[in-house]
């Protein structure tokens, strides 16, 4: 039975951030035929009920790197694919798999870098938050940060998943961002966003040999992307509305010596308490 196992796009399994405007399928194929090879294939991405482009039977082997070659790609938005697969044995497969657009052509830049105070303490963190109202329910809510630190994004007190350590340490004159499905987090009414800041590379305790290390003021970028049932869009970014405070159940952090962290005085972003919040900096 011929099958297909796995398809990437640009080499990512569905991702949620695609920057290039002509991305590259692969896929894996499998046979219990002996001998079995592919002899065509078929490659066909959506949006919603309309084809974008259609590679139509190609009479082909190749598997990898299949370049898109249809419309010009639409930022913060989800594309299906679909790939059929012949082989010399007679049989036929097909399979799914979709990937999302990222802020394309510099959306990033309509937000702006913020920090939590104009001289951050060593192996202090830092909570950053912000409130909104979403209109109405969701159809597709997505976010994107980067710092110049390691931080924990929150959506109304809960995280969109468990990876740690982001962002990605990245070279000179470069910031890599973390992008992250939040449409089950985000509710029609008041929201709130926020993240917890450690020292992550951005302290001179690291290694004073190492290339990643930084010094100054700790600062965040970054944007929500939402998408409504109706088709209308809002995007909600770091700007001089969000206000920060140091993180009182943190005391201690450096990924050295690890966390000391205090359950007694833990708190979340959604607590009407106010004390300690300050406006963020520009």
């Amino acid at each position: 039975m011929l099958k297909i196992q796995e398809i990437l796009t640009d080499m990512r399994r569905e991702p949620l951030a695609l920057t290039g405007t002509i991305p590259a399928f692969s896929y894996t194929a499998t046979s219990d035929r002996a001998g079995d090879r592919q002899i065509a294939r078929r490659v066909c991405v959506t949006l919603g009920e309309r084809t974008v482009f259609d590679s139509g039977r190609v009479e082909d082997a190749e598997s990898l790197h299949i370049p898109y070659g249809g419309e010009p790609l639409l930022p913060y938005t989800r594309y299906r694919v679909h790939i059929t697969v012949w082989s010399e044995g007679g049989e036929c497969a097909e399979g799914d798999t979709h990937f999302t657009t990222g802020p394309l052509d510099g959306a990033l830049a309509e937000a702006d870098w913020i920090a939590p105070s104009a001289s951050c303490e060593p192996y202090r963190a830092y909570r950053m938050r912000k409130a909104f109202t979403a209109r109405g329910k969701m159809r597709q809510a997505l976010a994107y940060f980067t710092s110049t630190n390691f931080f924990d994004l929150y959506i109304n007190d809960k995280r969109p998943d468990e990876r740690r350590f982001t962002p990605a340490a990245s070279p000179s004159g470069r910031r890599y961002y973390e992008s992250y499905d939040i449409t089950d987090l985000v509710t029609a009414g008041e929201n709130t966003v926020g993240l917890i800041m450690g020292d992550g590379y951005y302290t001179r305790s690291y290694n004073r040999y190492a290339c990643w290390q930084y010094e100054g003021i700790r600062r965040v970028l970054g944007l929500l992307h939402l998408t409504y049932e109706d088709g209308s869009t809002e995007t909600v970014t770091t700007d001089g509305t969000w206000v920060a405070a140091t993180e009182p159940s943190l005391t201690e952090n450096s990924i050295y010596q690890g966390e000391h962290y205090d359950a007694r005085l833990a708190m979340g972003f959604t607590d009407d308490r106010t004390e300690g919040y300050r406006p963020v900096i520009l």
